[in-house]
């Protein structure tokens, strides 16, 4: 009986041989790793995007922007 739900990852011969070696994984353990990846990839862009703006002094304080955007916050501040 042939298990229909078997899902398969083909590398190149030459992805293999640059890596040195290949892993096996369960596909939803890779597109979990895929996913974490993804996110610290963005995550470290925006940290860059921020600091860089910081550094050019195109950033406002975290009450300058309650006070313009959110002002029924910023009342006691």
């Amino acid at each position: 009986m042939a298990n229909h739900n078997l899902k398969i990852l083909t590398l190149s011969e030459s992805t293999v041989k640059e890596r040195g070696g290949v892993v096996v994984l369960p596909l939803e353990k890779w597109k979990m790793f895929e996913r974490e990846n993804q996110e610290l990839r963005l995550a470290v862009e925006a940290i860059l995007s921020g600091e860089l703006a910081r550094q050019k002094k195109q950033t406002r304080s975290f009450r300058e922007f309650l006070k313009s955007e959110f002002p029924q916050h910023a009342k006691n501040i």
